[in-house]
């Protein structure tokens, strides 16, 4: 498949982060995926192509994380992480993670951060060895 990143990008991101969304080899990924915030165009296309490569998508409210999917037609195994089921939503990726699977997290609105629901499954996942990759929003032009 061709790098469909722009030139910017490739600047941007190291080698490791676009090879990021090719095979993991049997290790489990999780993808910390920037989001919209506002336009839903304003998406990169690796965010993307990371979302519909993911095994899941860990969404902080499934329904606004499933109208961007739709928007873009992009098909994903969506479930739910939020201030009320973080610490066994978390339990449950690093152990989809263990199985060798790519979850991705995505916040509403914007990248993944301390206070958000996700803090923690970043936590756990990096504290049980598995590798984080960040995918940027789009950058202005």
């Amino acid at each position: 498949m061709p790098d469909s990143t722009t030139p910017t990008e490739r600047r941007k991101f190291g080698r490791e982060d676009r090879q990021a969304c090719g095979s993991t080899g049997g290790a489990g990924q999780l993808y910390v995926v920037a989001t919209p915030i506002g336009n839903l165009e304003d998406i990169s296309p690796r965010a993307l192509e990371s979302l519909a490569r993911a095994d899941a998508i860990a969404a902080e409210d499934t329904r606004v994380t499933a109208r961007l999917l739709e928007h873009h037609r992009v098909q994903g195994k969506l479930m739910a992480v939020h201030e009320h089921n973080e610490r066994r939503a978390a339990d449950s990726i690093v152990a989809q993670l263990a199985q060798g699977k790519t979850v991705a997290l995505v916040t509403d609105a914007g990248t993944p951060a301390i206070s958000d629901p996700g803090a923690t499954v970043v936590k756990k996942a990096r504290a049980a060895g598995f590798k984080v990759v960040r995918f940027q929003g789009r950058t202005p032009r």
